[in-house]
């Protein structure tokens, strides 16, 4: 009885997912640090590797109007001034939205990211969460 159920749940769920296709293919609602594209939503998602590093990845709405150099200036600053060593910084702009990739070690924490995030980018607050493939 249990199975049918599960097996219901499932099929209406692969109905609905299919009856919503995505208009925009390169704006995902979840982003993997590993295939890092623009989501639909500012948010920060990261992931442990190999028991040593982080891989982050952060988009950021209306991120051009707090920049005054390059790409994600401020809050890569600020993410040093957290005492995080950033390596493999990648970060582009998809209109006045931010998409940043980059690793950290594992001394710099995701709440050390959010306190980046908020000091660069006017006390938005972008809650960072364990990104998890099902």
């Amino acid at each position: 009885m249990h199975l049918s159920k599960s097996l219901t749940f499932v099929v209406f769920l692969t109905s609905f997912a299919d009856s919503h296709p995505q208009t925009d293919m390169s704006k995902r609602d979840l982003i993997n640090p590993d295939d890092p594209y623009l989501s639909k939503d500012q948010q920060c998602t990261y992931k442990a590797e190999f028991s040593a590093i982080y891989k982050f990845n952060v988009v950021i709405n209306d991120a051009k109007a707090f920049t005054k150099y390059y790409c994600g200036h401020g809050f890569l600053d600020n993410m040093h001034g957290e005492a995080c060593t950033v390596t493999n910084w990648g970060c582009n702009y998809d209109g006045d939205s931010m998409n940043a990739n980059f690793q950290t070690d594992l001394g710099c924490d995701p709440g050390d990211i959010e306190s980046a995030i908020s000091k660069a980018f006017g006390g938005k607050f972008v809650h960072c969460n364990e990104y998890f493939h099902f």
